[in-house]
């Protein structure tokens, strides 16, 4: 049965709206689920609690309508109109599908690229109301929501412009905001813009470790566990007991978290070249010896001592390119394959001595160097781009179906050998 509340918003509002359910309730504010009926989509309407709904109560709830509906930016959950209906104070914003971030954080801790995203976001929200003069008081996960990878930030209800005019609607001791996520100068009622910051490093180390922060501890005694390096230097600028040694502005936050994700991507890269380095090598060691026994029909017990697995010759450079010398890259893919165990390799310096004694085709290479594959290569450039084509021959001198063709962009020299020994074993 719909609760009497639900009722008289139904009945208040139905010329516009189709009122459906109670999404949530705050402190001051319920808020419940409807349907434009006019433009047939899901909106949110947030009302005053009418038993609540004091004459200062009234101001600070139409201020919040007024902050929102002011503050457009991506990152600020919008309002659309705002009024009063059966003596109920509501205003309309966009429904958001999905889960608050208190909800998301339930699940668990989130990665570093998660949290700077986390925290980019919700500072370009604050960024845009402190341009206004307004200070959110209240950031915490409950008043964040997740949309897609980005999020935005909601309930205004208690921020405070910076002004005289509306200090008086906050009355005399009150406190104001969520013990749990509040500064420490919150609690005597002194606020300035780095309040908020304070309370999005408070958010953002929850995030990144799954424990709250406590306003309680020191810096230099906090738990740093779980924090990445980079990102525990930008929220000890956020975290600090004095607002006076914390970041400037949400800008300057935002810089640092930033920051920290240009670090965080460039050891991520180098990690994943590590890794990449280390694959190439298993599919070498695998790839190869799976490849060249079964073309040739014999297991790798079965190899004679006497006979090399492959020969390589010098790459040949068409065009009047004098970037590339094809002896240095033939060399290096001869290199490298040789590293890799259970694959020989004939030297080098037989195999392009044999070439340049000539006359000599690369179908009969493998043959006359003992070795059960020749590879030979020609390299062209074609506008910004360069074009190898890879040919391999048996001993009998059938070439290998297939013809690999690498175009690669620009290239370097170890650029070029890794991917033409990768196509070899392959």
């Amino acid at each position: 049965m719909a609760s009497p509340i639900l009722q008289r918003l139904q009945a208040a509002l139905a010329h516009q709206y189709d009122v459906e359910r109670e999404l949530g309730a705050g402190g001051m504010g319920t808020v419940f689920l409807a349907r434009d009926v006019t433009l047939e989509r899901h909106v949110a309407i947030k009302i005053l609690r009418p038993e609540l709904a004091t004459a200062n109560a009234v101001k600070r709830f139409i201020r919040e309508a007024r902050i929102l509906a002011k503050l457009s930016h991506p990152n600020v959950l919008p309002v659309f109109t705002a009024g009063e209906a059966d003596g109920l104070y509501y205003y309309v914003m966009d429904y958001v599908a999905g889960q608050t971030l208190k909800q998301r954080l339930a699940a668990g801790p989130m990665t570093t690229e998660e949290v700077v995203r986390l925290g980019s976001d919700v500072l370009e929200a604050l960024q845009a109301a402190h341009a206004r003069g307004v200070i959110h008081r209240d950031v915490k996960p409950s008043n964040i929501f997740v949309v897609g990878e980005g999020v935005l930030l909601g309930d205004f209800g208690i921020a405070k412009p910076l002004d005289d005019e509306t200090t008086a609607l906050t009355g005399s001791g009150e406190q104001l905001g969520t013990p749990s996520y509040m500064p420490p100068e919150q609690i005597g009622g002194d606020v300035t813009t780095k309040t908020d910051l304070y309370a999005v490093g408070m958010m953002l180390y929850e995030a990144a470790t799954g424990r709250r922060w406590s306003m309680l501890t020191p810096l230099e005694d906090a738990d740093w566990s779980g924090v990445p390096h980079q990102l525990e230097g930008a929220l000890r600028g956020a975290l600090a007991w004095s607002p006076d040694e914390r970041w400037d502005d949400a800008e300057s936050f935002k810089h640092a978290l930033r920051s920290t994700a240009s670090t965080v991507s460039e050891r991520a890269f180098k990690l994943a070249k590590t890794a990449a380095v280390a694959v190439l090598l298993l599919i070498l060691v695998l790839g190869a010896r799976w490849f060249l026994g079964r073309l040739s029909g014999d297991g790798p017990s079965s190899l004679s001592a006497s006979v090399s697995d492959l020969a390589i010759l010098p790459v040949e450079i068409e065009g009047a390119t004098a970037r590339f010398d094809g002896s240095d890259l033939a060399r290096l893919v001869a290199r490298q394959l040789a590293r890799i165990p259970g694959i020989s390799v004939v030297s080098t310096a037989v195999s392009f001595r044999w070439w340049e004694a000539g006359p000599a085709a690369p179908d009969s290479a493998a043959f006359h160097l003992k070795a059960r594959y020749a590879a030979y290569a020609s390299l062209n450039e074609s506008g910004d781009r360069v074009v190898i084509q890879l040919d391999v021959f048996d001993s009998r001198g059938n070439p290998i179906p297939g013809r690999p063709r690498i175009s690669l962009p620009g290239g370097d020299l170890q650029q070029l050998s890794d991917s033409i020994t990768l196509r070899l074993a392959r």
